[in-house]
């Protein structure tokens, strides 16, 4: 195969995808896909599709490497890979993309709007290094800032109806995703301007004084379009929201909900953003579903999102004069993640992350029930999960000096807290042995999953980090009061 491909010989392509067809090792399938690489095999592009979200890193890499971009839709396949668990792939993407024969830096700038933070960042950091013109810029800032004005109207709107934790959970979502669409418009024109002013601008708008955040916005105002500022100003300034809102009518298409429920929820529903239609459906099994026709609900409990199935067949299940789908093969999934991002909310280590990132840790997560006195974690046995309560109280305990020390009891956890947070991040034994003592449930984060996780969030590692240097030394106090008093 390697010979077939430094060869140059057409001949060999027609063979050599018989051998990728039938081929099932690994390593052989690499080489296969590099030959027809060599080989410039024209139909090689429409061949690598499945080999893309392969289970072998290796693989991936070689069918990104030999994947030729040729278009947009071309490079937004590559720009996915930017969102990859392996470093080596994200490094092959942003290559490809940056030495690539067909460039598009409008799709780089368009795609910031993928809601995945790892493949924002592997974006801004092409962007630095590509061309992007002004007008390139513009388009897409202003398109940022459209959106912004709809979720300030979609959030007045949904200020009207009744109270619930489930309204104020879709606000919340609405609100942080309207500060990520302004974050991005920042780090474009950051990136834009080759003074680094605007940097500068961006670190005094994020200031938490008042003065400081006042000038950023005056000194924001001279430096870019008026166009552009007059629109984007009134989203980074303290006014009340209907002043904003005006602006926002003023400049572009927003509706006015009112107080028609159906077409607000309606409209949450098409935005085609799967956390907004979680939330969304979630209110709606609470509140009632306002006369939402019953296609849309039909074609959401279709759809290939397990948890925006789940919720819309829930929603479905109230309607009176509505025919279920048939749920026979609908798995059981326990917490609804609506309930999940709850409880993570309450959490001190998830503190400050946004909605959609909690959906994604509660997407991972599982759910385990104990009974009062069971043992959860063993001190001595190896374990790879980390345990986040639910609901319930555990104890926590450790063995005493000698073969036959008594256990010590360390310190008493409940509702809102955590343990086995090691096993995330070394090989070594527990520490400590974690008994129940009353009726408990948890959500269960394995290592694995943790793993691809924090490298997508991050902040997650961190809040962790700063939580458990703070657990080791109140454990270890309390250990060594424990042995003084023996």
């Amino acid at each position: 195969m390697i010979a077939a491909g430094e060869s140059k010989n057409e001949l060999f392509v027609h063979t050599l995808r018989e051998m990728l067809v039938e081929e099932k090792d690994h390593a052989v399938l690499s080489s296969i896909l590099c030959a027809l690489h060599q080989l410039e095999d024209p139909q090689l592009n429409s061949m690598l599709t499945p080999y893309f979200s392969h289970s072998s890193d290796s693989l991936r890499i070689a069918a990104l490497d030999a994947f030729k971009i040729q278009d947009d839709q071309g490079l937004m396949k590559v720009i996915t890979f930017l969102g990859d668990p392996v470093p080596q792939v994200n490094e092959k993407a942003m290559e490809k993309i940056q030495n690539g024969a067909f460039q598009n830096p409008l799709v780089l700038v368009e795609s910031l709007n993928i809601p995945r933070r790892k493949v924002r960042e592997g974006i801004f950091q092409l962007l630095e290094k590509l061309n992007i013109k002004d007008l390139d810029v513009y388009r897409f800032a202003r398109s940022q800032v459209e959106k912004s004005y709809f979720y300030f109207a979609e959030v007045e709107a949904l200020q009207k109806m009744a109270e619930s934790p489930e309204r104020n959970l879709l606000i919340d979502h609405l609100t942080q995703e309207r500060k990520v669409k302004v974050e991005n418009i920042l780090r474009v024109l950051s990136i834009q301007d080759a003074s680094g002013q605007m940097r500068i601008l961006w670190r005094g708008l994020t200031s938490s004084d008042a003065r400081q955040r006042s000038n950023s916005i005056e000194a924001l105002a001279t430096m870019v379009d008026i166009t552009l500022s007059t629109i984007l100003v009134p989203l980074l300034e303290d006014i009340p929201a209907e002043y904003r809102l005006k602006v926002g009518r003023k400049n572009f298409p927003i509706p006015e909900f009112g107080e028609n429920r159906s077409i607000l929820l309606s409209h949450l529903l098409k935005k085609g953003e799967w956390i907004t239609s979680l939330l969304t459906l979630s209110l709606m099994a609470k509140q009632g579903t306002d006369h939402v026709e019953s296609d849309l609900l039909q074609d959401l409990a279709s759809s290939e999102n397990p948890y925006v199935r789940q919720t819309a067949r829930q929603v479905l299940s109230n309607k009176e004069d509505s025919d279920m789908p048939d749920r026979g093969d609908e798995m059981d999934m326990g917490m609804s993640l609506s309930e999940r991002i709850f409880h993570l909310k309450k959490i001190s280590i998830f503190e400050g992350l946004y909605v959609g990132e909690l959906a994604a840790i509660g997407s991972i997560s599982q759910e385990i029930v104990y009974s009062a006195g069971d043992v959860v974690i063993k001190e001595g046995e190896s374990g790879e999960t980390m345990y986040l309560i639910i609901e319930g109280n555990v104890t926590v305990s450790k063995k005493g000096k000698g073969e036959k020390g008594d256990s010590i009891e360390l310190d008493r956890i409940s509702t809102g807290d955590y343990f086995g947070e090691m096993a995330l991040f070394e090989k070594a034994p527990r520490s400590a042995t974690i008994r129940t003592i009353s009726p408990s449930r948890f959500l269960v984060l394995h290592k694995r999953e943790f793993t691809e996780m924090v490298l997508e969030y991050p902040l997650i590692a961190l809040h962790i980090c700063k939580a458990l240097s703070g657990r080791i030394r109140k454990l270890h106090e309390k250990f060594k009061d424990s042995q003084k008093q023996d």
